[in-house]
């Protein structure tokens, strides 16, 4: 923390901890499937720690690389990642919160990645870098910050992961026969705007 002065008045330290085998619940649709991943869950729920070890069961299957803005997935080690990644796992450090998003297409540009890995979109830029990516082929594993899928679709910056919504009206006849199947009557109805990134 700073003060209106600009110095430094608190400290917050995260050890970033490696549970071995959390993941394995999930393991047999990461390694059946092509989908994207989102963990989804509030501040502390651990879903770096679950990401971690998401990292270290795929990284000999896979060319994965790290996007790791905060050092929390792959510590700080000199540039390379956390022994407890696995030694095929590449990381991409991402100098400035700012910047995760160039990154993200950098890593998508230049290093042909069947993974990438980012704890936690949090803007809308990164959640359109990373519809590109995933456009473009690349499998995606994520955590973003909600206790539900609700929140996520509440939450402006981030609801495009999930394909965006918006509201529509309709006419009469159309309203009546939605609200015999919703018992409300009402000219409005949400729907989604585009394909998710993640289903």
């Amino acid at each position: 923390f700073r003060n209106h002065g600009g110095n430094i008045y608190g400290l917050t330290v995260r050890i970033g901890r490696r549970v071995l085998d959390c993941s394995v619940p999930i393991l047999d649709v990461l390694r059946s499937s092509d989908d994207n991943v989102l963990i989804l869950g509030p501040p502390g729920a651990g879903k770096t720690t679950f990401i971690r070890d998401i990292v270290w069961r795929m990284n000999e299957q896979t060319n994965q690389i790290v996007v790791d803005t905060s050092n929390e997935i792959c510590g700080w080690g000199g540039g390379l990642p956390h022994a407890s990644l696995g030694k095929f796992t590449r990381r991409a450090m991402v100098q400035n919160r700012e910047r995760q998003d160039q990154v993200m297409i950098q890593v998508l540009q230049n290093h042909t990645p069947d993974i990438i890995v980012i704890d936690e979109i949090g803007r809308d830029k990164e959640v359109r870098a990373a519809a590109t990516c995933s456009n473009r082929g690349v499998r995606l594993f994520a955590s973003a910050h909600g206790s539900s899928l609700l929140d996520l679709v509440n939450n402006r910056e981030l609801r495009g992961l999930v394909g965006g919504i918006q509201q529509n009206s309709v006419g009469d006849m159309t309203a009546r026969m939605m609200s015999n199947k919703s018992k409300a009557f009402s000219k409005l109805y949400t729907e989604r705007t585009g394909s998710p990134v993640f289903q």
